[in-house]
Parts: structure tokens; sequence; C-alpha cells
């Protein structure tokens, strides 16, 4: 059975450390956390409210002295489900082990950059795989695992009407992005009462838009059509139509060696504007962080969230680093999410 490692580095300060990284360096390569942000979450379930009002009816005028009419309270769903463990881990090197058993030297620089390396990629690898577990549920309206042995869906109820399939593909010329586009907004605000604060998609998409004839007789000025449209003149023309900003998102994950997209190259996403509560990304607390919190090496407040540990087994003998987190993306509100496949 492993055992954290306690005397030859802390695990408090390693753990602290990789949270610092993942702040700093990470959290610029995970976009989707702007609309699934993280929150500590002390139980191994989430439960939240989905509502299915986002206004209420008008207050009426009355007469002094006359009791104001009563009103109802927002009908609402709950939602609940698992949360589940997301871990990675790595061996150390052998020399680095041998040396230290060898020279018994809990300063060794060699051994301890080693964990700290490793412990920055056991982290990223955790953090990846959420982001492209944020991906699925955008995209999906599901948040679906079928991976090690474990079974398990949890369905927010997109809408069918969220995502559409275009009737001409944007990579033909000839489509009507602008067209297709506008009538998106329109559902988006029919359904939320908000105008969408982004459009997002990758570069593929954008490639097409360079191309689009439509969008070309759009960017026309003094009886001359472009021949091809460039960031600027998108941006100007989806200004003049009502369209919102652009964020390109080409992540990509390595999932079993294979570069895999977090969202998928023919997917193009309208984007709830700040403010509105898509959902969160729900962080509990790992069976590492209630061993540190018990040996008081870390704080009860800071039990949730991503740990990294050195752990080591006696037989075989073999030391590793751990990175590990309970974590999953829930999206209680998948009305203000239309994902659109454009080259179905």
């Amino acid at each position: 059975m492993a055992r954290i490692i306690y005397d030859l580095i802390d695990p408090a300060t390693l753990t602290q450390y990789v949270r610092e990284f993942d702040n700093e360096v990470i959290r610029n390569e995970t976009a989707l956390e702007a609309w699934l942000p993280n929150t500590p979450n002390p139980e191994l379930e989430y439960r939240v409210t989905r509502n299915s009002l986002r206004d209420v009816d008008v207050a009426m005028y009355r007469a002094f002295d006359t009791q104001p009419r009563m009103t109802g309270r927002q009908g609402f769903t709950r939602i609940r489900g698992e949360l589940v463990p997301v871990s990675r881990q790595i061996p150390l090197g052998e020399e680095e082990m041998l040396r230290l058993r060898a020279l018994n030297n809990p300063d060794d620089n060699g051994f301890l950059s080693q964990v700290y390396n490793d412990a920055e990629l056991m982290i990223r690898s955790v953090q990846m795989r959420i982001e492209l577990a944020r991906g699925q549920v955008l995209t999906t309206g599901k948040f679906t695992l079928a991976e090690n042995g474990m079974y398990l869906e949890a369905d927010f109820g997109m809408k069918v009407s969220h995502k559409p399939t275009v009737g001409t593909a944007w990579s033909n010329p000839a489509s009507d992005i602008l067209g297709d586009l506008l009538t998106w907004i329109q559902l988006y605000v029919d359904d939320t009462g908000v105008e969408p604060g982004n459009l997002m998609f990758g570069r593929q998409v954008l490639g097409y838009m360079y191309n689009n004839t439509g969008m070309r007789t759009a960017a026309a000025w003094a009886g001359t059509t472009p021949a091809r449209l460039n960031n600027e003149m998108i941006d100007s023309i989806f200004a003049a139509n009502g369209i919102p900003p652009v964020v390109i998102y080409d992540t990509q994950v390595r999932v079993e060696g294979v570069q895999t997209r977090v969202i998928p190259a023919d997917k193009v996403l309208l984007m709830p504007p700040p403010g509105e509560n898509l959902g969160a990304t729900h962080y509990g607390i790992t069976a590492e962080a209630i061993k540190l919190a018990e040996r008081g090496l870390i704080q009860a407040s800071e039990m949730p969230g991503i740990v990294a540990v050195a752990l080591e087994n006696e037989n075989p003998v073999q030391t590793f680093t751990l990175g590990t987190a309970i974590a999953v993306p829930v999206m209680p509100n998948p009305d203000l999410v239309i994902c659109a496949d454009v080259v179905p």
C-alpha cells in the first residue's frame, strides 16, 4: 500500500506550490473555466437548482390602501449528482530514488526538483482532463464518463433546439453564415431574455468566414467586394449586425496518446454574457487532503481542490508523484448555451 512521504518533502508545501502553478500557469490554458468557474464543494455530490423562469411578472399599479398582489416563486428543478476523482501518477526516476536512499539527504536538490517537475506534469494532466469534461458539457449538455471501468452520465437538459445543425455547411462559400448566426441569436434572446456575450469557435471556422460569399458581400465598400476577408473585417461585420465578439478556442489535449480537441472543430457556441450563472466546476475533498488536514498540515478550508503528494511503496519499492482532484463540471442553466454544428 502506498503511503505519503512526509519527512523528505513537505506535502503541504508541494500542494501549495501546485495550486499556485495552477492559478498562474494552467489557468491560462483552461479558458472554459471562465464560464464554468471552480467552486469548492465539501461533499461527495453536487446539488444545484435549475431555474425554469429567468424573471418574474411585472408589478401592478394599485389603489392607495389596498394590498399589493401576491406573486408566485419561480419554478425550478433540483439537480444532483456524484463528484468523482480524477488522478494521474508518475514514477520518480530510479537514479533519484537510489541517490536518496544512499545519501539519506532530504535536501537533495535533484530529488526535490524531480518531485516538483513531476507534480507540475500531473497537475496539468488532471486539469486538462477537467477542461475536456467542460468542453463535453458545453457541447452536449451532458457529463458522460466511460473510462477505467466507470460509467456515469449526468444530463443537464440542453434543448434540442439549442443544438442546431446548419442546412448548408459553412465550408461551402455559398452558405449563409450571417443568416444562421442571426437566427441563433434571436433564439437565444427568446429563450433567455439576454443577448449572448460571445461566439466561440476554432480557427477552422474562422477560415470558412474569410472566403464566405455572403460575408464578403457584407464587407463590400464603394462597389468593391474583397476577395478574402481578414479578422478586422469580420469583427466589423459582426459589430454592424449586432453579433457578439469572437473567442477563438483551439485547445487540444492528449488522450491515450492521441491529440483530441476540447471543442470539436465543426462547432460554434453562443456563450452567456458576464454575470449570467451558467454553472460551475465543483471541486471536492480528496482522501489525500483529508490526510494532510488530520496531520495539521493544511486548514480545513484548504481541503477542497487539487492536491499533489509524493508517495512510496515498500513492496515492491517504488516512489512516485500523484496529482489528484475530485471535480465535475455542472451546468444547471443549459439554456445559456447554443452549440451549433456548422459542418454536418
